[in-house]
C-alpha cells in the first residue's frame, strides 16, 4: 500500500492542486473577474513544474518523460472535467499546450540534473 501511495503521490497532489485552484478561481469569479486566462497560466506552470520534476529524475530522453507525464495529467484533467461536455477544437489546443508545457519542463529538468 505504501509503495502505491509513493508511486502515485505526485498525481494525487495534482488532483488536489486542481481542486484548490478551481475553488480559488471560483471565489475570484464571484466578484465578476474573468479567470479564463489566469487558469490557463496556472495550469501551464503546474504542468511545467511536474515535467521538470519528472525530467530531473529521468535517465535520458526527457521529452518522452514529458509526453508521458503531460498525457497522464491531461487524462486526469479530462476525466475530472468529463461532465463539461463542451469539447471543441479550442479544448484540444488547450490540452496540447499543456502537454507541450510538460515536455518543455522535462527537457529543462533533464538538463538541470545533478550529475
Amino acid at each position: 500500500m505504501k509503495n502505491i501511495l509513493k508511486k502515485y503521490k505526485s498525481y494525487i497532489i495534482f488532483i488536489g492542486i486542481v481542486f484548490i485552484t478551481t475553488f480559488i478561481l471560483s471565489i475570484i469569479n464571484l466578484f465578476g473577474i474573468s479567470t479564463n486566462t489566469l487558469s490557463i497560466i496556472i495550469f501551464i506552470i503546474v504542468y511545467f513544474i511536474y515535467g521538470f520534476k519528472k525530467g530531473k529524475v529521468s535517465d535520458s530522453k526527457g521529452y518522452i518523460q514529458g509526453i508521458k507525464t503531460g498525457s497522464i495529467l491531461t487524462l486526469i484533467l479530462f476525466l475530472l472535467s468529463v461532465f463539461n461536455l463542451s469539447f471543441s477544437f479550442k479544448t484540444i489546443i488547450y490540452y496540447l499546450i499543456l502537454i507541450l508545457s510538460s515536455v518543455f519542463g522535462a527537457t529543462f529538468g533533464i538538463n538541470k540534473k545533478d550529475i
